[in-house]
């Protein structure tokens, strides 16, 4: 099977580790990292490994031991992005090799329950206000703050026309 990556598909992964458990049941979804397509061979992501935001491999993600799941945009969405292509490759820019943030994650977790903590950091992300941070800047969201976003939430966004399981683990 021959799988097209294209710039804005999402890369979904619902690992089966402590971590990734733990994400999974504190914000009541079924994925708990995410990563943005930035080209046909990269994405960027908030890799809890090094603890920076960086450009990683496809062929380097797909090797890893978690079910993932690309999430393709709709054509309306895809053109979007194609409109606001200069927006999208500044915030790629903008946080590559950025720390990524442990405490924005917890904080982002304890505001999936109660709604209250605000977010002014972004500094320092989680991988889900990554994503969300960057589809911000194409106009793709504008209904809530980016640090607001679980990656569960981003794999359930209405921009995707298709969900599908590429790994099985």
């Amino acid at each position: 099977m021959s799988i097209k990556f294209e710039k804005g598909d999402i890369i979904a992964f619902s690992y089966k580790s402590v971590l990734g458990k733990l994400i999974r049941f504190m914000t009541f979804g079924i994925v708990n990292h995410v990563a943005i397509v930035v080209d046909e061979h990269n994405c960027i992501e908030a890799r809890g490994s090094t603890n920076k935001i960086e450009i990683t491999p496809i062929n380097e993600v797909l090797e890893r031991n978690s079910k993932i799941y690309l999430c393709k945009l709709k054509p309306e969405y895809r053109q979007l992005l194609e409109h606001n292509s200069f927006r999208f490759n500044e915030a790629v820019k903008h946080y590559q090799n950025t720390k990524y943030g442990w405490l924005s994650a917890i904080k982002a977790w304890i505001d999936t329950y109660f709604k209250f903590i605000p977010f002014r950091n972004t500094k320092r992300l989680c991988c889900s206000a990554l994503v969300a941070y960057i589809y911000y800047n194409c106009r793709f969201l504008l209904d809530q703050k980016p640090t607001e976003y679980t990656p569960d939430e981003i794999f359930d966004m209405k921009v995707f026309e298709t969900r599908q399981i590429i790994k099985e683990k």
